[in-house]
Protein backbone atom coordinates (compact mmCIF):
# COMPACT_ATOMS: atom_id res chain seq x y z
CA UNK A 1 0.00 0.00 0.00
CA UNK A 2 1.52 3.37 -0.95
CA UNK A 3 1.41 6.15 1.50
CA UNK A 4 1.05 9.62 0.35
CA UNK A 5 3.22 10.98 2.95
CA UNK A 6 6.16 8.39 2.68
CA UNK A 7 9.26 10.31 1.42
CA UNK A 8 13.25 10.26 2.17
CA UNK A 9 12.24 13.01 5.11
CA UNK A 10 9.66 10.54 6.28
CA UNK A 11 10.35 7.04 5.58
CA UNK A 12 7.81 4.35 6.91
CA UNK A 13 9.56 2.21 10.06
CA UNK A 14 9.45 -1.36 9.41
CA UNK A 15 9.31 -3.98 12.16
CA UNK A 16 9.59 -7.65 12.63
CA UNK A 17 7.72 -9.17 15.20
CA UNK A 18 6.61 -12.53 15.91
CA UNK A 19 4.27 -13.62 18.89
CA UNK A 20 6.27 -14.88 21.60
CA UNK A 21 8.88 -12.55 20.96
CA UNK A 22 10.41 -10.98 23.79
CA UNK A 23 10.53 -7.25 23.94
CA UNK A 24 14.35 -7.97 23.96
CA UNK A 25 14.31 -9.27 21.19
CA UNK A 26 12.01 -6.68 19.27
CA UNK A 27 14.22 -3.52 20.59
CA UNK A 28 17.65 -5.63 19.05
CA UNK A 29 16.12 -6.96 16.08
CA UNK A 30 14.92 -3.22 14.59
CA UNK A 31 17.27 -1.14 16.19
CA UNK A 32 14.51 0.80 18.42
CA UNK A 33 17.74 2.33 19.99
CA UNK A 34 18.77 4.36 17.43
CA UNK A 35 15.93 4.76 15.30
CA UNK A 36 13.74 6.11 17.32
CA UNK A 37 15.21 7.25 20.22
CA UNK A 38 14.42 11.12 19.70
CA UNK A 39 10.51 10.35 19.39
CA UNK A 40 8.06 12.02 21.77
CA UNK A 41 5.07 9.61 19.99
CA UNK A 42 7.11 6.13 20.82
CA UNK A 43 6.56 4.61 23.51
CA UNK A 44 8.20 1.40 22.52
CA UNK A 45 11.79 3.05 22.80
CA UNK A 46 14.06 1.26 25.50
CA UNK A 47 14.47 3.83 27.75
CA UNK A 48 10.87 4.96 28.10
CA UNK A 49 9.61 1.04 28.49
CA UNK A 50 12.26 1.24 31.18
CA UNK A 51 9.71 3.55 33.08
CA UNK A 52 6.96 1.07 32.81
CA UNK A 53 6.28 -2.40 34.52
CA UNK A 54 4.55 -5.33 33.27
CA UNK A 55 1.42 -4.28 34.67
CA UNK A 56 1.44 -2.09 31.34
CA UNK A 57 -0.03 -4.38 28.69
CA UNK A 58 0.80 -2.49 25.38
CA UNK A 59 3.24 0.31 23.88
CA UNK A 60 2.63 2.53 20.53
CA UNK A 61 4.63 4.14 18.10
CA UNK A 62 2.07 6.33 16.19
CA UNK A 63 2.64 7.68 12.77
CA UNK A 64 0.12 11.26 12.27
CA UNK A 65 -0.85 12.30 8.52
CA UNK A 66 -0.13 15.42 7.41
CA UNK A 67 2.06 18.33 8.45
CA UNK A 68 1.15 17.40 12.30
CA UNK A 69 3.51 14.62 11.55
CA UNK A 70 6.50 16.24 9.91
CA UNK A 71 8.73 14.21 12.25
CA UNK A 72 6.97 11.51 12.24
CA UNK A 73 7.66 8.49 10.29
CA UNK A 74 5.69 7.90 6.81
CA UNK A 75 3.78 5.16 8.42
CA UNK A 76 4.58 2.13 10.56
CA UNK A 77 4.86 -1.59 8.75
CA UNK A 78 5.00 -5.41 10.08
CA UNK A 79 6.74 -8.53 9.18
CA UNK A 80 4.71 -11.15 11.25
CA UNK A 81 7.37 -13.21 11.06
CA UNK A 82 5.55 -16.80 11.65
CA UNK A 83 7.70 -19.87 11.19
CA UNK A 84 5.52 -21.05 7.88
CA UNK A 85 3.99 -18.23 6.95
CA UNK A 86 5.24 -14.82 6.94
CA UNK A 87 2.64 -12.30 7.00
CA UNK A 88 3.28 -8.68 5.34
CA UNK A 89 0.97 -6.04 6.82
CA UNK A 90 0.28 -2.32 4.92
CA UNK A 91 2.25 0.60 7.06
CA UNK A 92 0.01 2.30 9.10
CA UNK A 93 -0.37 5.27 11.64
CA UNK A 94 -0.99 3.46 14.79
CA UNK A 95 0.84 0.35 15.92
CA UNK A 96 0.11 -1.52 19.71
CA UNK A 97 2.51 -3.96 20.84
CA UNK A 98 0.75 -5.86 23.83
CA UNK A 99 3.23 -8.44 26.10
CA UNK A 100 2.71 -10.50 29.14
CA UNK A 101 5.39 -10.29 31.07
CA UNK A 102 7.93 -9.16 28.17
CA UNK A 103 6.45 -11.73 25.91
CA UNK A 104 4.74 -10.05 22.93
CA UNK A 105 1.09 -11.62 23.18
CA UNK A 106 -0.83 -9.20 20.90
CA UNK A 107 0.03 -6.82 17.86
CA UNK A 108 -2.50 -4.26 16.44
CA UNK A 109 -2.29 -2.17 13.75
CA UNK A 110 -4.15 0.69 12.34
CA UNK A 111 -3.69 1.12 8.73
CA UNK A 112 -2.88 3.70 6.36
CA UNK A 113 -1.54 6.55 7.16
CA UNK A 114 -4.49 8.71 5.56
CA UNK A 115 -8.19 7.36 6.00
CA UNK A 116 -9.68 6.03 2.81
CA UNK A 117 -12.65 6.72 1.11
CA UNK A 118 -15.23 3.94 0.17
CA UNK A 119 -13.65 2.34 -3.45
CA UNK A 120 -9.97 2.73 -1.55
CA UNK A 121 -11.28 0.75 1.11
CA UNK A 122 -12.82 -2.08 -0.80
CA UNK A 123 -9.96 -2.10 -2.57
CA UNK A 124 -7.68 -2.10 0.74
CA UNK A 125 -9.75 -4.91 2.12
CA UNK A 126 -9.19 -6.95 -1.20
CA UNK A 127 -5.22 -6.97 -0.92
CA UNK A 128 -5.10 -7.87 2.60
CA UNK A 129 -7.57 -10.58 2.25
CA UNK A 130 -5.12 -11.55 -1.01
CA UNK A 131 -2.42 -11.30 1.56
CA UNK A 132 -3.69 -13.36 4.40
CA UNK A 133 -4.61 -16.81 2.33
CA UNK A 134 -1.10 -16.01 0.31
CA UNK A 135 0.74 -16.39 2.82
CA UNK A 136 -0.86 -19.40 4.16
CA UNK A 137 -2.97 -18.15 6.99
CA UNK A 138 -6.13 -20.01 7.39
CA UNK A 139 -9.58 -18.61 7.52
CA UNK A 140 -11.15 -20.06 10.48
CA UNK A 141 -14.26 -18.91 12.87
CA UNK A 142 -14.49 -15.84 15.09
CA UNK A 143 -13.42 -16.34 18.55
CA UNK A 144 -16.56 -15.09 19.91
CA UNK A 145 -19.82 -15.50 17.60
CA UNK A 146 -21.01 -18.09 15.31
CA UNK A 147 -18.80 -19.33 12.38
CA UNK A 148 -19.34 -16.90 9.39
CA UNK A 149 -17.14 -16.74 6.72
CA UNK A 150 -14.96 -13.94 5.70
CA UNK A 151 -16.90 -10.77 4.39
CA UNK A 152 -15.01 -9.86 1.33
CA UNK A 153 -17.20 -7.41 0.06
CA UNK A 154 -18.11 -4.55 2.49
CA UNK A 155 -21.94 -2.68 2.45
CA UNK A 156 -23.09 0.38 4.46
CA UNK A 157 -25.13 -2.28 5.95
CA UNK A 158 -22.28 -3.64 7.90
CA UNK A 159 -21.55 -0.77 9.99
CA UNK A 160 -25.06 0.65 10.28
CA UNK A 161 -25.79 -3.10 11.97
CA UNK A 162 -23.47 -1.81 15.09
CA UNK A 163 -24.50 0.48 17.60
CA UNK A 164 -22.43 3.19 16.74
CA UNK A 165 -21.39 2.72 13.19
CA UNK A 166 -17.69 2.69 13.94
CA UNK A 167 -17.25 -0.70 12.50
CA UNK A 168 -17.62 -3.67 10.53
CA UNK A 169 -16.19 -7.29 10.41
CA UNK A 170 -14.08 -8.67 7.91
CA UNK A 171 -13.02 -12.30 9.50
CA UNK A 172 -10.46 -13.94 11.61
CA UNK A 173 -7.48 -16.41 10.11
CA UNK A 174 -5.48 -18.56 11.99
CA UNK A 175 -1.73 -19.04 11.94
CA UNK A 176 -0.80 -21.67 9.45
CA UNK A 177 1.39 -23.42 12.35
CA UNK A 178 0.18 -21.66 15.17
CA UNK A 179 -3.32 -22.14 15.44
CA UNK A 180 -3.45 -20.22 18.86
CA UNK A 181 -2.51 -17.39 17.12
CA UNK A 182 -5.27 -15.39 15.01
CA UNK A 183 -5.76 -12.83 13.49
CA UNK A 184 -8.89 -9.98 13.31
CA UNK A 185 -9.63 -7.14 11.02
CA UNK A 186 -12.10 -5.02 10.53
CA UNK A 187 -12.64 -1.62 9.00
CA UNK A 188 -13.06 1.61 10.99
CA UNK A 189 -15.56 4.02 9.80
CA UNK A 190 -12.96 7.11 10.65
CA UNK A 191 -16.12 10.02 11.17
CA UNK A 192 -17.36 7.47 14.12
CA UNK A 193 -14.90 6.61 15.88
CA UNK A 194 -14.41 8.08 19.82
CA UNK A 195 -11.95 11.13 19.84
CA UNK A 196 -10.53 8.91 23.64
CA UNK A 197 -6.79 9.21 23.94
CA UNK A 198 -4.64 7.02 21.48
CA UNK A 199 -7.89 6.53 19.00
CA UNK A 200 -8.75 7.64 15.65
CA UNK A 201 -8.88 10.60 15.31
CA UNK A 202 -7.55 12.24 18.43
CA UNK A 203 -4.12 11.94 18.47
CA UNK A 204 -4.00 10.75 14.67
CA UNK A 205 -5.54 13.75 13.23
CA UNK A 206 -7.90 16.64 14.38
CA UNK A 207 -11.40 15.80 14.48
CA UNK A 208 -13.61 15.72 11.86
CA UNK A 209 -16.29 18.21 11.08
CA UNK A 210 -19.66 17.27 10.77
CA UNK A 211 -19.90 17.16 7.10
CA UNK A 212 -16.73 15.99 6.47
CA UNK A 213 -16.88 12.78 3.56
CA UNK A 214 -17.09 9.39 5.01
CA UNK A 215 -13.40 7.99 5.02
CA UNK A 216 -12.20 4.27 6.51
CA UNK A 217 -9.35 2.16 7.80
CA UNK A 218 -8.63 -1.11 8.78
CA UNK A 219 -7.58 -2.64 12.14
CA UNK A 220 -5.56 -6.09 12.14
CA UNK A 221 -4.72 -7.33 15.17
CA UNK A 222 -2.97 -10.49 15.81
CA UNK A 223 -2.76 -11.65 18.91
CA UNK A 224 -2.18 -15.03 21.02
CA UNK A 225 -5.79 -16.04 21.61
CA UNK A 226 -7.40 -15.65 25.34
CA UNK A 227 -7.08 -18.73 27.35
CA UNK A 228 -5.28 -20.23 24.41
CA UNK A 229 -2.07 -22.54 25.62
CA UNK A 230 0.27 -19.89 24.53
CA UNK A 231 -1.61 -17.40 26.12
CA UNK A 232 -1.83 -19.95 29.65
CA UNK A 233 1.98 -20.37 29.27
CA UNK A 234 3.29 -16.58 28.73
CA UNK A 235 1.25 -15.91 31.69
CA UNK A 236 2.35 -18.71 33.60
CA UNK A 237 6.28 -17.28 33.12
CA UNK A 238 5.49 -13.66 33.94
CA UNK A 239 3.52 -15.24 37.73
CA UNK A 240 6.76 -17.38 37.68
CA UNK A 241 9.00 -14.54 37.59
CA UNK A 242 7.24 -12.10 39.56
CA UNK A 243 7.16 -15.12 42.34
CA UNK A 244 10.48 -15.42 42.32
CA UNK A 245 11.42 -11.56 42.78
CA UNK A 246 8.87 -9.85 45.16
CA UNK A 247 7.31 -12.90 46.59
CA UNK A 248 4.01 -12.74 44.78
CA UNK A 249 2.97 -12.92 41.41
CA UNK A 250 0.35 -10.29 41.64
CA UNK A 251 3.20 -7.57 42.70
CA UNK A 252 4.54 -6.25 39.01
CA UNK A 253 8.37 -6.47 37.93
CA UNK A 254 9.59 -3.38 36.41
CA UNK A 255 9.70 -4.31 32.37
CA UNK A 256 13.69 -3.48 32.56
CA UNK A 257 14.37 -6.96 34.08
CA UNK A 258 12.62 -8.51 31.16
CA UNK A 259 14.23 -6.88 29.02
CA UNK A 260 17.81 -6.94 30.28
CA UNK A 261 17.42 -10.41 31.15
CA UNK A 262 14.79 -12.18 28.86
CA UNK A 263 15.95 -15.70 28.97
CA UNK A 264 15.05 -16.26 32.69
CA UNK A 265 12.95 -19.03 33.09
CA UNK A 266 12.45 -20.75 36.71
CA UNK A 267 14.32 -23.62 38.02
CA UNK A 268 12.74 -27.03 36.49
CA UNK A 269 10.86 -25.00 33.69
CA UNK A 270 9.30 -27.07 30.66
CA UNK A 271 6.94 -25.97 27.79
CA UNK A 272 6.35 -26.91 24.82
CA UNK A 273 5.43 -23.53 23.40
CA UNK A 274 7.86 -21.23 24.84
CA UNK A 275 11.28 -21.52 24.57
Amino acid sequence: MTLPEQSPERPVVELVISIGDSLAKIIEANGLDQRHGKSTLNLLEPSRMRDFDDSIPSHYIVARAGSSGATDPGGVAVLMDAPSCTLRLPAGRQLKIGHIGGLVDEIELIAPLQSLNWDAMQAAVTALIAELDGAGWVRTRDTYGPDRPINEILTPEDFANKVDGSWARVGSWAACDQPDVKAWVQVLHYNALSSATMTPPAVLGRPLPDDAPDTFLLLIRIQAEFDSPLEREMTRLRNARRQEVTGSAETPLPLALWIEDPDWRPAGWSSALLP
